[in-house]
């Protein structure tokens, strides 16, 4: 991904997560824009609920009651957080 590209990224249901890229947030639907895939692939067996992007670290979780972490550099998983949890995680939110 390049410098100062906008990324959004899609949790669903089945536990897949794709992310696409654009020059600018406000260009993302536009159909002038060119779209780039940056990556897809399956994060879990459960539902995912919810994703945040915080510079190069995606979170996603949903059913099975941990955080999934990713680095958006390398496309690589980098851990997940866990703990006495119960029940599905609803909402992330990445902060300053």
């Amino acid at each position: 991904m390049e410098i100062d590209t906008s990324l959004i990224a899609f949790a669903n249901y089945e536990g897949g997560l794709s992310g696409f890229s654009a020059p600018k947030a406000s260009l993302m639907c536009s159909p002038l824009t060119t779209i780039k895939q940056e990556f897809s692939f399956q994060v879990s067996n459960a539902s995912l609920t919810c994703s945040a992007i915080k510079d190069n670290l995606l979170a996603v979780s949903g059913h099975e009651e941990v955080i999934k972490l990713y680095d958006l550099k390398t496309k690589k998983s980098i851990g997940d957080l866990s703990g006495s949890h119960k029940g599905s995680v609803q909402c992330l939110a990445a902060t300053t």
